[in-house]
């Protein structure tokens, strides 16, 4: 019976510094993860940073760029009721003189 527990302790003694070196292991690997977990966060809250900025430069932009549109839109209405008006038949101020003349001339 002492010769069998001499042997269980053994393997028991076997098993424990298995038990370790697998614990030893293990901690490295949590300890290489956690470190990838802290590079990871700070990698994407640089990649949220960046995209925080580029999104206020795309609004900014595009504030600027719909200023730009709406300007250009007005300037268009604007030139169009000018061409409007140029184009519609002005009162000539000298009109009556022209049916005078015609009056006056009617073999021509």
């Amino acid at each position: 019976r002492y010769q069998q527990l001499l042997v269980e302790y053994g393997q028991l003694e076997v098993d424990n510094q298995q038990l370790q070196t697998q614990k030893q292991s293990d901690q490295a690997l949590m300890w290489n993860l956690r470190r990838q977990l802290a590079e990871n966060q700070r990698g994407l809250q640089l990649v949220t940073l960046q995209a925080d900025a580029s999104l206020a430069e795309f609004k900014q932009l595009n504030g600027r760029l719909w200023s730009a549109y709406h300007a250009i839109k007005t300037e268009k209405l604007l030139l169009q009721q000018r061409l409007e008006q140029e184009l519609q038949p002005q009162p000539q101020p000298h009109q009556p003189h022209q049916q005078q003349q015609q009056q006056q001339h009617p073999d021509q």
